[in-house]
């Protein structure tokens, strides 16, 4: 005989009702569901779709009731058209027994009890609703509605003990998502900070924004983990990069574009995290061995301002839209105008940001220009005494330059400032002014000398047709209008 392994009366149709038949007692594994519009008085079965597995439980969406998800022996399958059709769901499910299913009345997910690979939640179902409740399965592409997303301040943990299990939590942003009827051929597209890039940061990046500004014995404590290795951005964007053919912009209320993301372009429901920050303000130049440095990473944009922002979505010869909502950490109460007072003297740091990066990699170029000049002078043979020494005097004001440069940046203050929900101290914004007061005198200063005598003495050294490029002039940064 027959036990009923599921009763599922619907939350939305009067009289409807789900029940589902387990045989294998009696050697009968084949799938046996059945639905009811009248109170049970007739039964339809609906298993197109379905292996031949028992079945152990059916669950309809509480507030779509064509969504509906059944879970057998093997798996889980879902079916958006009130079990007429089921689909295995494949997207990183396991082949595991599936004993119940939930659905979380708050947050929209998908909660399912596996035997053998305990719980298994997929966060929001809210674009199988949508695939549900219309064509969305029709369009070349279709961008859903986001959820409200929350900047949830996180302070850095701690190191666990060796027999501690822990995971990792979701990533910290706006959750994307969109449907592509069919893949998008791979296209060049200027780089931007992927999806990958978002989720790869060390606990020196969440503590402090990156390594670049601390000193030796800091970079050694907050190192990256083998785990952060084995994810980097350095292995995984050029992966990434060959399917981030759909581009997504973020706009603000002004509708001027903050932030261009790259998504994947295959066919299916695709997923993209804004991490809540705008465009980086430059892209770092990698070495011939693929690295930016040991301890560099991409630059990260500043966060932006809670509030309602545009996403974009640029795909199969369309764009549409949709809004998503930013909203501030409910456990801190901050005025806004103290959060726009930190995002105001953020704007002015990061504006300097690009400026300073140019002119420290002109200044690096030149050096390396310095050696190869010198290199070639010693193996002329001639007499180059005056030019060697002209190159060492360029080599010591290059450096002196650099230095300058160098004292210049504020990044440090920018991850501070970032590290607290106020107004920025009277002390930080000093330091942000300073840098406003050096940076654009020694940028000027370099440019002086990469067109007047750096130029120069390449002219002694090349022939006009084996002369290098020029280097330079490096705009000179304007402080941002508040």
């Amino acid at each position: 005989g027959m036990v009923v392994s599921a009763i599922e009366p619907s939350h939305a149709v009067a009289g409807r009702v789900y029940v589902a038949y387990d045989g294998h007692w009696s050697d009968d594994y084949g799938p046996h569901v059945y639905v009811s519009e009248d109170y049970g008085e007739e039964w339809r079965e609906i298993t197109e779709g379905l292996p031949v597995w028992s079945v152990n439980v059916v669950r309809e969406h509480p507030r779509t009731p064509e969504l509906l998800f059944l879970g057998n022996e093997i798996g889980l399958y879902v079916s958006v058209d009130a079990g007429e059709h089921w689909r295995r769901f494949d997207a990183n499910f396991p082949t595991v027994p599936v004993d119940d299913i939930q659905l979380h009345p708050r947050d929209n997910d998908l909660i399912v009890a596996t035997h053998g690979r305990s719980i298994w939640i997929l966060d929001d179902v809210s674009p199988l609703e949508a695939i549900a409740r219309g064509p969305v399965l029709a369009s070349a592409a279709h961008l859903f509605p986001v959820r409200p997303a929350i900047m949830w301040s996180i302070a850095p943990g701690g190191w666990f003990p060796a027999d501690a299990y822990a995971v990792e939590n979701p990533p910290v942003g706006a959750r994307i998502r969109y449907w592509l009827r069919e893949g998008v051929a791979p296209a060049a597209a200027e780089p931007v900070v992927t999806a990958a890039d978002i989720d790869s940061r060390s606990r020196a990046e969440r503590e402090f924004g990156g390594l670049d500004g601390l000193d030796e014995a800091e970079r050694s404590a907050y190192a990256s983990t083998p785990a952060d290795a084995d994810r980097s951005a350095d292995a995984a964007a050029p992966a990434a990069a060959a399917d981030a053919t759909v581009r997504l912009e973020i706009l603000d209320a002004d509708g001027r574009v903050i932030r261009k993301l790259d998504g994947p372009g295959t066919a299916g429901i695709q997923q993209v995290i804004w991490d809540f920050r705008m465009d980086p303000p430059y892209q770092p130049e990698r070495r011939e061995d693929g690295g930016r440095g040991r301890f560099r990473r991409a630059p990260r944009g500043p966060l932006v301002l809670p509030g309602t922002y545009t996403v974009r979505l640029i795909a199969a010869g369309d764009s549409m839209t949709t809004d998503v909502v930013v909203e501030q950490d409910p456990r801190i109460h901050v005025p806004r105008a103290e959060l726009v007072a930190r995002q105001d003297a953020m704007m002015r740091v990061n504006a300097l940001a690009k400026p300073l990066y140019e002119a420290q990699q002109a200044a690096r170029e030149a050096a390396r220009r310095l050696d190869a000049a010198r290199e070639l002078l010693k193996q002329s043979g001639a007499d180059a005494k005056a030019l060697l020494a002209e190159a060492d005097s360029l080599a010591a004001r290059l450096e002196a330059a650099t230095d300058a440069l160098g004292e210049a940046g504020a990044g440090r203050v920018q991850f501070a400032i970032e590290g607290i929900s106020a107004r920025p101290t009277a002390d930080q914004l000093w330091q942000i002014d300073q840098a406003w007061e050096k940076a654009p005198d020694a940028i000027r200063a370099l440019n002086d000398l990469l067109t007047g005598d750096f130029a120069a003495f390449e002219a002694k050294v090349y022939q006009p047709a084996a002369r290098p490029e020029p280097i330079g002039p490096i705009d000179v940064p304007t402080p941002p209008a508040n």
